[in-house]
């Protein structure tokens, strides 16, 4: 009783904060983006949202190109720039959709790799040449991506009129909608294109992360996404966005690329003391 009443709670501070950011985000300066297509209806003036949960998701599905290349997303390239204060963190992740993840982390000072299959992860300090488990109960998240709407393509599918509810029109012209789920995602569609230009995540510290899709294109294979993607910070006070924080992210996306299965590969050396710390074997690829 005690943790529903504390999961209920949580959901009306996270709504109250969402509101809030939103309230915010209003007067923030638009992000260009390229537009696919036109709305076939009228924005109205009163700010309410006309149309439904599936129409929307459908128009959605449309400008993406279509379910069945939403489902064809197999592999996600990603080569990420952190800067925090005067410090860079340059990440590149391999993504294989729901069978395995490599990510590289390298910094001042950091050199670490993480490998990820559907039976166990390591981490491998390169510096160090420590090796270590990583928990891997979240696993899911990691395998298909969860952190940008894009490349959580099994976020994307699993929409429909129970999990996407409408909130509101901003002045901006975006739809605003959020996913009736814990990640506690929250996002804006186009008018024009339908695509999602905007979305909102926040963290367990409460910090909201800010991420403006941009650079729109069609891939080979037909499926539309934004090339690049920047990520802002920001840091709440009574439930408002108080401050900005020195927090910038770029992304830089690539769908459907070759990606060797060599990535995911460990060394004997490795798979001995992986085996030896957790008495679990390393998948051999």
């Amino acid at each position: 009783m005690k943790s529903r009443t504390k999961k209920n709670i949580s959901i009306l501070i996270s709504v109250f904060v969402v509101a809030s950011i939103i309230l915010y985000l209003i007067y923030e300066p638009t992000v260009s983006v390229n537009y696919f297509g036109n709305a076939d209806f009228n924005v109205l003036d009163s700010g309410r949202v006309d149309i439904t949960p599936k129409q929307l998701i459908d128009k959605l599905f449309h400008a993406l190109g279509g379910k069945q290349r939403i489902e064809n997303v197999s592999t996600v390239y990603e080569i990420v720039t952190q800067k925090k204060g005067e410090k860079t963190l340059t990440t590149k992740k391999w993504i294989c959709q729901g069978k395995y993840a490599r990510y590289e982390y390298k910094g001042d000072s950091i050199d670490i790799t993480e490998i990820y299959t559907p039976s166990a992860a390591i981490m491998i300090d390169e510096i160090s040449a420590k090796v270590g488990d990583i928990d891997i109960t979240d696993k899911n998240n990691l395998l298909y991506y969860g952190d940008y709407m894009y490349s959580a393509t099994n976020l994307l599918l699993d929409f429909n009129s129970t999990n996407f509810r409408p909130m509101n029109m901003d002045k901006r012209g975006y739809y605003v909608y959020s996913t009736a789920n814990d990640q506690h995602n929250y996002f804006w569609i186009d008018y024009k294109s339908f695509l999602i230009t905007r979305s909102i995540r926040f963290d367990l510290e409460g910090f909201g992360h800010i991420t403006d899709y941009s650079n729109f294109t069609v891939g080979y294979d037909g499926f539309s996404y934004p090339i690049k993607a920047i990520t802002t910070v920001y840091e709440f006070k009574d439930g408002f966005p108080a401050k900005k924080l020195d927090d910038i992210t770029q992304t830089v996306f690539t769908f459907n690329v070759p990606i060797p299965t060599s990535l995911f590969r460990i060394s004997e050396e490795q798979r001995g003391i992986y085996y030896n710390l957790t008495k679990k074997d390393f998948p051999r690829l």
